[in-house]
């Protein structure tokens, strides 16, 4: 809130000293009674004792607020807080006597441990495998470990925390990139006003703090048309702030053109129609989501957000975007560079002089010492990585690099070398392949091919509602959550498979439509609502007559049905146990950019997935390769990058412990 950042300076902070827990009183603050055996015998009644002067801490039965979840352990439980001083009491009431010396040891406190990373070092003490069936030691961790005896208790007189920054710590402009700062962009001003800016997914009903940004024409000046700004097409620049996300501008456009790099195109009026349609959305987003003012927009850029850095084959790096394009309003991007016009003239100097102020600045460089996001990681294959080899022989399957040979040359006299990091094109290395199973390059392609041709029917809701000859109104809201109040407890009668505030959806049963204008859904819903409408007509008919939004029992389950408070509440749990029943119940929320094969795609892929080879007979023999060119090894993938996985293809999973696991996508997560 930004009511709470006011007269900081003023505000002090104390804290009063205390003691930390030991062990055994964590646990009791902590753990349900199911849990009591963790704890030695004499602290058990504590949980599970009638008489326990404690036992009010350990509910049997307890509520849980699902407030638009699915499953129950994504609820909030609605347990009492605990009182410190009672829990202990009760605690240093247990004679220690009754404890065995192993039951003391384990209730003091120990000694803190530092782990440090040092490259070769195996520290052998913590790495031992304790469940060696399930996960086996750790025979390579390249760290160290420091037992630290716990810092002495303060002197009465000293403070231990000092609400102060740290020496060296980077703000407004020298925040390193990406940190959110108010100090990348000029702002005009900021107020308070009733803007209905959302808040937790809801829209506020109190003023808000407005951030305004420049008006066009303090940035265009008088010509605020598309072709004043052509010549951006192409420019790479940042968006999303305060955060800068890397950008590629593909479009500029107003209500009667839209240019790119292939040319002027004019819009017919049903398009420039829908252009403004956009342009004010745009504008609302930035309004209601962010709390930021950008004014009208008659010129917008349209921009794909860079997701990352890829590999080609030949070794070279080269960064992606994002296929899907964005519109974003021009006064709120942030250049990399001053940017040339390609008209000269003394429009053009002014608005590049304008372009040079504070309205458009450049993006913050990292300091001395910080790693730049922007710039692609070295890929570290040294001796012992496994990676994937797309040699002709073998393709697919998991390599290990191996040192180089004792004389270091080939037959031909070229050095062999182990791949050296970042793994450049002219590398060469000496691999060891497993095979480990048939005909990889044509499993990928049968899986893609097999996705594409079974793929989920979507159909809008317009057409879905009169398929099922039912109001698009009640589609919507009976496939969303509907609540409904029984005395003091909520119950939700809803198909619950899409959230449209919080963007997520089920997929395979929802999607939203490519212009945001709605919903569609695929056939196995609607014999799901079907099947809720033949088994349940009163809850349909209910929700199709009444308008309200917060419904109650009463309101819900007709006196024909239920004419009683006991009968109501029955029926509504005759409903909920039926949701909780329907397979798709089991099926999670998940961002709505998520795809998903389809069950008949499945079905085909594990029918024809090829087999792993028998072992024994050789079978996994591995194979030495020398000489190989780096373009032939795919390194693992590394989480700060992008995974491009198509669905139906093939994935190797390179475990370091193990043989390698080949898989096939069947869903895949939009990049972030």
């Amino acid at each position: 809130m930004a009511s709470e950042l006011r007269d900081l300076n003023d505000i002090r902070v104390s804290f009063t000293p205390g003691k930390p827990f030991y062990p055994y009183e964590q646990l009791l603050a902590v753990q349900p009674a199911s849990s009591c055996t963790l704890l030695p015998e004499p602290y058990q009644y504590l949980m599970t004792s009638p008489t326990s002067p404690i036992r009010d801490f350990y509910p049997v039965k307890f509520d849980i607020d699902m407030e638009g979840k699915r499953a129950e352990w994504e609820g909030i439980v609605k347990i009492p807080f605990i009182s410190e001083d009672r829990l202990l009491a009760a605690a240093r009431s247990v004679k220690q006597e009754a404890l065995t010396s192993e039951e003391r040891r384990r209730n003091a406190h120990g000694d803190v441990l530092v782990f440090q990373h040092v490259a070769g070092r195996h520290e052998a003490e913590h790495c031992e495998s304790t469940l060696p069936r399930w996960g086996a030691t750790v025979h390579h961790a390249h760290s160290s470990c420091r037992h630290v005896p716990p810092p002495p208790p303060l002197p009465p007189a000293q403070l231990g925390f000092r609400p102060a920054l740290v020496k060296g710590t980077l703000t407004g402009k020298k925040n390193p990139p990406g940190f959110p700062t108010l100090k990348t962009m000029k702002l005009v001003g900021a107020e308070l006003k009733m803007a209905g800016v959302t808040v937790f997914g809801n829209p506020s009903k109190k003023e808000s703090l407005i951030l305004t940004l420049p008006d066009i024409h303090q940035v265009l000046g008088e010509s605020t048309d598309a072709s004043a700004v052509s010549s951006m097409i192409g420019e790479r620049v940042y968006v999303k702030w305060p955060y800068l996300q890397e950008a590629q501008i593909v479009r500029v456009s107003d209500k009667s053109q839209d240019l790119s790099a292939t040319g002027a195109r004019q819009m017919p009026k049903e398009e420039a129609d829908n252009w403004a349609n956009l342009s004010s959305r745009t504008r609302n987003v930035f309004l209601t989501k962010q709390g930021v003012e950008t004014g009208p927009l008659p010129v917008m850029l349209h921009v794909k957000a860079c997701t990352g850095y890829v590999r080609h084959a030949d070794g070279s790096v080269v960064k992606r975007y994002k296929d899907e394009e964005a519109p974003y309003p021009l006064q709120a991007r942030t250049p990399p560079r001053p940017h040339p016009l390609a008209a000269p003239g003394a429009a053009g100097a002014a608005f590049l002089a304008r372009r040079r102020g504070a309205v458009l600045r450049q993006r913050p460089r990292p300091p001395a010492g910080f790693h730049d996001p922007d710039e692609p990681r070295p890929i570290d294959l040294q001796e012992g990585v496994r990676v994937l080899f797309l040699g002709q022989e073998h393709y697919g399957c998991v390599a290990t690099l191996l040192p180089d040979p004792g004389r270091g040359v080939d037959a031909h006299g070229r050095r062999l070398l182990g791949l050296s990091a970042g793994g450049a094109p002219g590398a060469r290395a000496c691999v060891r392949v497993a095979p480990a199973r048939h005909d990889a390059a044509g499993a990928a392609k049968r899986g893609r091919q097999v996705v594409r041709e079974y793929p989920i029917q979507y159909m809008p809701s317009g057409v879905a509602a009169r398929a099922l000859r039912v109001n698009p109104r009640l589609l919507g809201r009976v496939t969303g959550n509907v609540w409904v109040g029984d005395g003091d407890n909520r119950v939700d009668v809803g198909l619950a498979v899409k959230n449209a505030k919080q963007g997520l959806c089920v997929p395979g049963l929802a999607a939203p439509l490519h212009d945001d204008s709605g919903w569609a859904y695929s056939q196995p819903l609607l014999d799901l609502v079907a099947e809720y409408r033949r088994r349940f007509p009163w809850v349909l008919s209910t929700l199709e007559s009444s308008s309200e939004h917060r419904l109650t029992a009463e309101m819900l389950v007709p006196a024909s049905v239920a004419a009683t408070a006991s009968e109501r509440s029955a029926k509504l749990s005759e409903v909920t146990s039926w949701l909780k029943g329907l397979p798709t119940a089991k099926r999670p929320l998940v961002k709505t950019g998520v795809q998903i094969a389809s069950d008949k795609a499945l079905e085909i892929l594990l029918a024809t997935m090829p087999p792993l080879l028998p072992r024994g007979a050789g079978s996994f023999l591995p194979v030495d390769y020398e000489n190989v060119a780096a373009p032939l090894l795919l390194p693992p993938y590394d989480p700060s990058r992008p995974l491009s996985a198509l669905l139906g293809g093939q994935l190797e999973h390179t475990a370091k412990i193990g043989l390698p696991v080949p898989g096939t996508p069947v869903c895949q997560s939009p990049s972030q």
